[in-house]
């Protein structure tokens, strides 16, 4: 109880999660962000399961964004929008808006990481 995870939720996308029940067998995860009516009670083994920071953004203390994580990015007008990395450099991530076309995709500069980057479900 109390781990974090990121788990694939049922519309097939990775979100971070932490365990709030569990028994032999399973697991019960809540959503972070989420309302609890959508907590769901896991086995175990099951593949919608991953280490936390696997397929989600967990922010820079935890290391750097990587290729395929979900997170949540601050776009040239302010809003917090959900995204993911699409690619990553040394010096900066390409992200891609959910639900937007992806000529609207953009390399955030390193240095704008802890302005414009968060996890998913923070804002």
């Amino acid at each position: 109880v109390g781990q974090e995870l990121d788990v694939r939720d049922t519309s097939d996308t990775w979100s971070a999660a932490r365990v709030v029940e569990a028994d032999q067998e399973r697991v019960k995860v809540t959503f972070v962000g989420w309302p609890d009516k959508w907590d769901e009670w896991l086995v175990r083994s099951d593949a919608r399961i991953a280490p936390r920071g696997t397929h989600t953004y967990c922010g820079e203390q935890h290391g750097e964004p990587r290729v395929g994580q979900r997170l949540q990015c601050r776009d040239a007008r302010g809003q917090w929008l959900a995204a993911q990395v699409v690619e990553a450099r040394a010096d900066a991530v390409k992200v891609h808006y959910y639900n937007w076309h992806p000529k609207f995709d953009e390399w955030i500069d390193r240095s704008a990481w802890r302005s414009r980057l968060a996890p998913f479900g923070t804002h």
